[in-house]
């Protein structure tokens, strides 16, 4: 808006009040105007004037004062031939503004009429909030940053849901480039946050909704190893056997010093049951050994040294394995898997067909092993086959077992089997017990049990794996959970299993280690999870650890035994008494 500020209305007047300091009289007449500009970054005010110029022939320049008092003005600022001028940096208030001219001879006249302007700067509108980005996510942590067109301050709003509920500490600097930390977040968390910032004026803005997920904590702890022993010790072989709280490799280093020197190869297959087998040996010789595994995140564990001795220089072994246990599971209606076990390691192979006769075998598997498995494929629907094992040992002592017969599948078995029952958790100082029967079903294969300490896992990969058990069905099983914290509850889920892959829905149990409870006290200084044991007496079946039965596991059967005799399982925490 421009503001015309009086014209002198008579010359004789301007005689009066515009003189030259010298000697010379100037007719100076002014016409000024003048309009208002906001700065929008500091929010102070601008005023710009003009006036017409003077005709004098020897004008050097022009001079403007300004001031917050009508009549009483700060230092000029010379403008030099200029006629128009902007004052800035112009804070609330009324400011007053007059003009002199000058002479090359440095004579200056006296002032023009004044003008005056008010100026407020008062700002209505909150600041543009842009830019929002989250940086730096880890497992507890997120940055936030976002930019304002306007200095303002900084805060968060942030919570799992819309309503927030929580925020960052309020940062009272006024910027446009923003940043907060928000700490103390769960991991694996999706997070709802808006940003808020206010100028200096007091007026807010708040973003909308956004989101953002921590990671997942990084798993930097090594399995824990074990249940080591050593088995079918020959004169030239022997079988090595661990367990892990965690699924891992497996690999056992050995030699005749504890500087080791051999290995065998690495088997990279993640499991938590682990079987190596040393051959090439010496007989009647002590060997040194330590088995290592490494869990999928690359934590590598190694175990403390142990020995086991060679049998001595014998007449040339002529026994072939004994084969138990056969299987046939996972039939559909055109493959079916057939498993065994053998006392001593041998190959695997499998011959089969419509008659006893058979006519054709699953290839040769020469991995010397005491759990087999072969699958059998191309077969016709609804068909029944007769089948044997053979199993020939480090010796070329060759078995073969009597005739089986399995029937195929009209369609592929998309059936899981039942529930496991009386699934059942018992505390003690720092480990829980589990136990559980198998479902009856012929094609069951194992059970997954997963474990949080927040409220029940939701499905079959919710939560921490504490591992798959396998079994027969109608096995009574049972595991010892270790490591644990006392006065923290654990919920755990199980679900049942078949080698196709279809599990059943979950069944719940959850306890809380109680310290100095001498039922199950543990005084092992590993955590996770011990050895899998039937608890029915029967012999063990296919892929069990029943084979590395140590003391502590012997005394936790009986116990679980006497527990079961005197009070029904229940599902829920159960003390011991």
């Amino acid at each position: 808006m421009k503001y015309f500020i009086g014209k002198w209305k008579d010359l004789n007047q301007a005689d009066r009040l515009v003189r030259w300091q010298g000697s010379q009289l100037a007719r100076l007449i002014f016409l000024i105007t003048i309009f208002l500009s906001h700065t929008a970054v500091a929010f102070a005010g601008d005023a710009v004037l003009s006036w017409d110029p003077n005709t004098e022939p020897d004008l050097a320049g022009y001079k403007v004062y300004s001031g917050t008092a009508s009549g009483i003005y700060g230092t000029p600022i010379d403008t030099g031939n200029l006629t128009t001028q902007t004052v800035t940096g112009l804070s609330s208030g009324t400011y007053f503004f007059a003009v002199t001219a000058y002479d090359t001879s440095g004579n200056e006249s006296g002032f023009s009429n004044e003008v005056s302007k008010t100026i407020s700067t008062s700002d209505p509108t909150p600041p543009i909030l842009a830019a929002i980005t989250p940086t730096n996510i880890t497992s507890n942590s997120a940055t936030i940053a976002w930019t304002t067109d306007e200095p303002a301050d900084s805060m968060i709003e942030y919570g799992t849901t819309t309503t927030y509920g929580s925020t960052t500490p309020l940062d009272t600097t006024l910027v446009t480039a923003h940043s907060q930390t928000i700490t103390a977040l769960l991991p694996a968390t999706t997070y709802n946050y808006r940003v808020v910032s206010k100028d200096a004026s007091g007026n807010a803005a708040s973003s909308g909704n956004n989101t953002f997920t921590t990671n997942i904590i990084p798993d930097t702890t090594p399995p824990v190893i074990s249940a080591i022993i050593s088995s079918n010790i020959t004169n030239s072989s022997a079988v090595i056997t661990w367990a892990t709280n965690e699924t891992a490799t497996s690999k056992v280093e050995y030699g005749t010093t504890t500087a080791y020197g051999s290995s065998t190869l690495l088997n990279a297959t993640l499991v938590t049951a682990h079987s190596q087998t040393i051959m090439s040996l010496l007989p009647a010789t002590t060997y040194n050994y330590r088995v290592i595994s490494t869990d999928a995140a690359g934590n590598t564990a190694s175990s403390g040294n142990n020995i086991f001795t060679t049998a001595p220089a014998s007449t040339p072994d002529t026994t072939p394995p004994l084969i138990s246990d056969i299987i046939s599971s996972n039939i559909q209606n055109d493959t079916a898997v057939i498993t065994w076990a053998t006392n001593e390691a041998a190959t695997s192979k499998v011959q089969y067909g419509i008659t006893t006769a058979y006519g054709s075998s699953t290839p040769l598997n020469a991995t010397l092993v005491t759990m087999h498995s072969q699958t059998i494929m191309s077969l016709l629907p609804a068909t029944t086959y007769n089948y044997r094992v053979i199993s020939t040992d480090a010796a070329g002592n060759t078995t073969s077992s009597g005739n089986s017969i399995f029937t195929t599948a009209l369609t592929p078995d998309t059936t899981p089997p039942e529930d496991v029952i009386d699934f059942t958790a018992l505390e003690g100082d720092l480990v829980i017990a589990l136990t559980w029967t198998n479902p009856p079903d012929l094609d069951f294969v194992g059970v997954r049990i997963r474990y949080k300490t927040d409220g029940f896992p939701s499905g079959i990969n919710d939560g921490i794996l504490l591992g798959d058990f396998t079994g027969q069905p109608n096995k009574n099983m049972s595991t010892t959970h270790t490591g644990l914290q006392n006065n923290v509850t654990y919920y755990y889920a199980a679900s049942s299993y078949d080698n196709n892959g279809n599990f059943q829905n979950t069944v719940f149990v959850s306890a809380t280690p109680q310290e100095n409870n001498p039922a199950t006290q543990d005084t092992s200084s590993g955590g996770g999870c011990g050895m899998v044991i039937p608890t029915d007496g029967n012999p063990p079946g296919p892929g069990q650890a029943a084979d590395m039965i140590v003391i502590s596991g012997v005394i936790l059967i009986m116990l679980l035994r006497r527990r079961r005799q005197t009070m029904k399982p229940a599902i829920g925490p159960v003390n011991f008494k």
